[in-house]
């Protein structure tokens, strides 16, 4: 073969250098890409594993302080009263509300927890917060998990206004501003939703 240059030979160790460089580019993308998968993966096992301690402590917690009040109407759920509670609540098939409701208030609000239970809004919440676990980074998720919440409590509503008279409508919005008050955890954007 005939000599080469020493233009070509540059040329040569650059391509040889620029192979490499390619090389150890790639190795290093390979090795952020499984770190990253890890931690990716750690977390999505640390926020289901947070959420499910917490409902399983809340759980136990409402299964041994309740007090048996009576069951609902239509779906024959029973309805337990709980101390350390500010909000009537469905948990699976069972309705848990503060002491100190009124026979009205008991009645709306049993009505508006059978309609969670006639959605079956127990099965959307642990969809919701399965999306949330997966796409914890994405803030839009963060917004439909929140907003998706608001949805159900809206058609809720819309539930009981068809299942009372509308001369009960006003008795029902007042009972709801009341149930807001007496409420812990109130923030101008549960009143604005």
């Amino acid at each position: 073969s005939a000599p080469q240059s020493g233009e070509e030979n540059r040329q040569e160790e650059v391509l040889e250098e620029s192979e490499e460089g390619k090389g150890n580019a790639i190795r290093i993308w390979s090795v952020v890409k499984v770190i990253g998968g890890a931690g990716y993966a750690l977390c999505v096992v640390l926020i289901v594993a947070y959420i499910v301690s917490t409902n399983v402590r809340f759980e136990h917690r409402c299964r041994h302080s309740r007090v048996y009040l009576c069951a609902t109407k239509n779906f024959k759920l029973p309805v337990y009263e709980m101390d350390g509670i500010a909000t009537p609540f469905l948990l699976w098939a069972t309705i848990y509300v503060p002491p100190g409701m009124t026979e009205e208030e008991l009645r709306y609000a049993m009505i508006h927890e059978e309609g969670h239970f006639r959605h079956g809004d127990g099965f959307w919440v642990m969809i919701r917060y399965l999306i949330f676990a997966f796409f914890f980074f994405n803030p839009i998720i963060w917004l439909a998990h929140l907003y998706s919440g608001y949805d159900c409590e809206l058609a809720c509503d819309e539930f009981v206004t068809r299942n009372i008279d509308t001369k009960d409508y006003r008795n029902y919005g007042s009972c709801l501003l009341k149930v807001i008050k007496k409420s812990k955890k109130v923030s101008e954007r549960v009143l604005l939703s």
